[in-house]
């Protein structure tokens, strides 16, 4: 009877467990794919904008960073980017106030102190491109792979190297080298070779406005 009794208690204790599982899968949640063209649009165009920072390409560096690592000359320089990656300049001039704009919707920021900084030279409230500036050696080449959703965040998939020179490194300790650029060489990361790069993901928050607020980036 004790037999019967000890397999009868571990048979429940099975079937307990069992249960547990099936409960532990059935609450996996996975992301979705977004297919809103106007939020893609959006959320590319904000990912382009953060990695023409100088600030990204050290976070890339680290594998990992979040909204506190920039810091306000990196929010106007995103805002100035931005607006010149959306076409938002008219005749190399654009107000201050578009800049606060853009700033605001992905770093949730409205009072900075506004200054001449790169390329742009800042003057009664209005920003102009020098034109005679030098760009920097090193810059950020990516492929955005897609735009996921999942519990209130959005997150974008980047196969992200580095430009140096005439150099294209597929990682940031610019130790795997995937191509070298000849003269007025335009090159672009595809689906084809997207693997020979770092796979990065972006997590941005929605809010209220329905702004896509930056929240972290991880090195996958």
């Amino acid at each position: 009877m004790k037999r019967v009794i000890k397999y009868l208690f571990i048979f429940i204790i099975m079937i307990l467990s069992g249960c547990t599982n099936k409960e532990s899968v059935s609450n996996i949640k996975a992301e979705k794919i977004v297919n809103n063209k106007d939020i893609v649009n959006k959320l590319v165009l904000q990912v382009k904008g953060i990695e023409s920072l100088d600030k990204t390409i050290e976070l890339y560096f680290n594998g990992h960073g979040n909204i506190k690592d920039y810091d306000d000359n990196d929010k106007i320089l995103y805002g100035l980017n931005y607006a010149l990656i959306n076409h938002e300049f008219n005749n190399l001039s654009i107000s201050s106030n578009v800049i606060t704009n853009n700033i605001s919707k992905v770093f949730d920021v409205s009072n900075i102190k506004y200054k001449s900084i790169n390329q742009y030279l800042f003057n009664n409230d209005t920003y102009n491109i020098d034109t005679n500036y030098k760009e920097k050696n090193k810059k950020i080449i990516s492929y955005i792979e897609n735009v996921t959703f999942m519990d209130d965040y959005y997150y974008v998939t980047v196969f992200a190297g580095l430009i140096n020179h005439d150099e294209i490194y597929g990682d940031f300790n610019q130790e795997k080298l995937v191509k070298l650029l000849d003269d007025n060489d335009i090159y672009e990361i595809s689906e084809k070779d997207k693997n020979d790069y770092t796979e990065y993901k972006y997590k941005f928050k929605k809010d209220d406005d329905n702004n896509f607020i930056f929240v972290d980036l991880e090195k996958k």
